[in-house]
């Protein structure tokens, strides 16, 4: 988005003063034409817009939306869709420059009284008449009215469903998506994955629309599942350690390409067959990391103070000797529904490889309220931040010095 003259005044004047939660930049959707290199602007409105997706016919788009970009607002998104022929037609897009005129005219108008007041009232009647006479010349509809969020669409083969994701609005704080389908021309969705326990990935559909495969965060790893697009059990269709991408198919669905890493080893593309069989690894991205001395590292178990069970990792320091006490940090992780998984520690906010090279033992603990341990152990500390999920990180320590792994007088928290 160009900025406008006031933006350009206040850059040339180095005023960088900001009002929060006005003046919010949304995001759009343009298209290219491929052979022409003319961009068209096809979605715009006062939300965000993100995650757009080609019907397979190439006749429709369906996205989501937020209605701002604040944090708070990330959980009330919905899934659009639109016709883009007519959202790019000639007629639609002069009733977008005539919009644009009547937003210009109401901004100017605003907060003046007397006659003016009036006006404005006015123009905000036109601007919404605009906007429906948009709508139905472009085709441009709501697929969702759940007051939670719904994101992620992903059209079936034939075009006729999306599978997405999506939440009730049952509680503000968390909780986790559920897999569902939306049938396109009747509007009536069904959930497809029963008795699931953890949060499902963007769908991706089978070549002949018959199945849906997704990976989950399990724990401190992340797998690979399929389920029956008309509904049922998941089946579990990966077995490796460490953490797994989302991941692309080949074009007839029989391959999958994704990235692995696991904490000895940073992110390397790898492909396998649905059917089964190891996974055959592409790259070798990192090939110095082979000539480095690394610590190694477990998951390690431990029950708190009121005798739940929690789970994190801990990575040995460099030539750790069994019966030896270390010093130890515990990195706590944020969210606070984030999680520590089994890949490889080089992030700015991990690097768990550079205190265990210093002789440090590296301790991430999974605190109640995490994700990838089901929905009733992420909303565990819900108005409870700092009083269960502390005592986990406190017991967890004190398993470790009784393991006669910390030291108990060199303990740190990060």
């Amino acid at each position: 988005m160009e900025p406008t003259p006031d933006e350009e005044k206040k850059l040339k004047e180095k005023d960088d003063a900001q009002v929060i939660d006005q003046n919010f930049k949304f995001t759009r959707i343009w298209v290219i034409d491929v052979t022409s290199r003319k961009a068209a602007e096809l979605v715009k409105g006062d939300y965000n817009v993100s995650d757009p997706q080609w019907s397979p016919d190439g006749r429709l788009l369906a996205f989501t939306t937020n209605p701002t970009p604040k944090a708070d607002d990330g959980s009330l998104s919905d899934i659009w869709v639109i016709n883009v022929a007519s959202g790019l037609s000639d007629e639609t897009q002069a009733l977008r420059k005539k919009l644009a005129e009547l937003k210009e005219n109401a901004t100017n108008l605003e907060g003046k009284g007397g006659p003016t007041y009036f006006r404005f009232m006015e123009v905000q009647s036109q601007i919404a008449s605009v906007q429906a006479e948009i709508a139905q010349k472009s085709g441009l509809r709501k697929l969702t009215s759940n007051e939670g969020p719904d994101t992620a669409p992903r059209w079936s083969p034939d075009g006729k469903f999306i599978a997405y994701l999506s939440r009730e609005l049952k509680s503000a704080e968390v909780g986790q998506l559920r897999l569902t389908l939306l049938n396109v021309e009747s509007g009536a969705t069904s959930s497809i994955v029963q008795n699931f326990e953890y949060q499902p990935g963007a769908p991706k559909w089978s070549a002949d629309g018959r199945q849906l495969y997704f990976t989950a965060p399990v724990r401190t790893e992340s797998r690979m599942f399929s389920v029956p697009a008309t509904g049922g059990e998941a089946k579990e269709l990966s077995n490796l350690a460490g953490a797994m991408s989302q991941g692309s198919f080949s074009r007839d669905g029989t391959t999958i390409s994704f990235t692995k890493s696991d904490t000895q080893q940073p992110e390397d593309v790898y492909v396998a067959k649905i059917a089964g069989g190891q996974p055959i690894k592409l790259t070798d991205h990192n090939p110095q990391v082979k000539n480095l001395a690394l610590g190694t590292g477990e998951v390690v178990r431990w029950k708190s103070k009121d005798g739940m069970e929690i789970e994190g990792i801990v990575i040995y320091p460099v030539g750790y000797q069994p019966g030896k006490r270390y010093p130890t940090v515990a990195l706590i992780h944020g969210g606070p529904s984030g999680v520590w998984t089994k890949s490889f520690p080089n992030s700015w906010g991990n690097f768990g490889h550079v205190w265990a090279g210093r002789g440090w033992v590296v301790f991430y603990p999974n605190v109640r309220g995490s994700s990838a341990y089901g929905e009733k152990f992420l909303a565990a500390n819900v108005r409870d931040w700092g009083g269960g999920d502390y005592q986990d990180i406190q017991t967890g320590l004190d398993a470790l010095i009784a393991r006669g792994v910390a030291d108990p007088d060199k303990l740190g928290q990060a």
